[in-house]
């Protein structure tokens, strides 16, 4: 059984790390990106009218106006919920990101590696939320707790 896709879009203003992203992105079979944005406004735009998104690739920097994080953290006051792995080459401090729910932040330059685990982190994020969604809970027999057998 395959990975559910992810429909991600990337909010991102320079061409040559939108190349390298969308690169990267694609030697991942269940990952699609479903849409692009270069500004504030358009990251906005997307994520409010698009109802197929399930994950956010974000650089803080985007093009003229409003920032990444500004956007987002606009996306989250409007009820969306996208799972988003921040990237970018000016590391905001921790507490901003943990406050806004960030998945992970992915510091410029990074290695393929970086952003390898980011995106596991991303998609073991979205199997969590899946599996609370399903209605999913913890088994005590299950967890390592204690039961008849184990004494």
């Amino acid at each position: 059984m395959g990975k559910e896709p992810i429909n991600v879009l990337i909010a991102e203003d320079d061409e040559l790390q939108l190349e390298v992203l969308e690169g990267y992105l694609a030697t991942h079979e269940h990952i699609r990106i479903a849409a692009r944005a270069q500004t504030g406004d358009e990251l906005i735009a997307q994520a409010t009218l698009r109802t197929d998104l399930s994950a956010m690739i974000l650089d803080i920097h985007l093009g003229e106006g409003r920032s990444g994080l500004e956007s987002f953290s606009i996306l989250k006051m409007r009820g969306v919920q996208l799972p988003t792995i921040l990237v970018t080459g000016m590391a905001p401090h921790a507490s901003v990101t943990y406050d806004l729910g960030i998945v992970d932040i992915v510091e410029k330059p990074y290695t393929a590696k970086r952003l390898r685990q980011a995106i596991e982190k991303l998609q073991s994020h979205i199997d969590y939320q899946s599996f609370v969604k399903a209605g999913g809970g913890l088994r005590p027999d299950l967890c390592g707790g204690n039961s008849a057998k184990d004494t």
